[in-house]
C-alpha cells in the first residue's frame, strides 16, 4: 500500500471533485455541506484503503476501535476549517 504524500498525491489525481472541493473550504464559509464532507473523508481514508468505498471517516475510525477523539465529526469539521 502506498502511503503518505506520494498515496495522497495518487488520490488527489484521482478524486477530481477534491479540487473544487478545496478551493470551496479556502473560502473559510460558515456551513460545510455534507458532500464536501463526504470528499474530505474519501481523501483520508482511499490512501489507506484502495479499496474502500466509505465515505464517512467517523464511521471507519469506529469500526477500527480507533481513539474518540478521531472518531468525533464535530472535531473533524474543526480541522477542515
Amino acid at each position: 500500500m502506498e502511503r503518505g504524500q506520494h498515496g495522497h498525491w495518487a488520490v488527489w489525481t484521482a478524486l477530481p471533485e477534491l479540487t473544487q472541493t478545496l478551493t470551496l473550504l479556502s473560502a473559510a464559509p460558515d456551513h460545510i455541506d455534507e458532500d464536501a464532507m463526504h470528499t474530505i473523508d474519501r481523501f483520508i481514508i482511499l490512501p489507506y484503503d484502495r479499496t474502500s468505498t466509505a465515505t464517512d471517516i467517523v464511521k471507519v475510525s469506529k469500526e477500527k476501535q480507533c481513539p474518540a477523539d478521531t472518531t468525533d465529526k464535530c472535531s473533524l469539521e474543526q480541522n477542515v476549517r
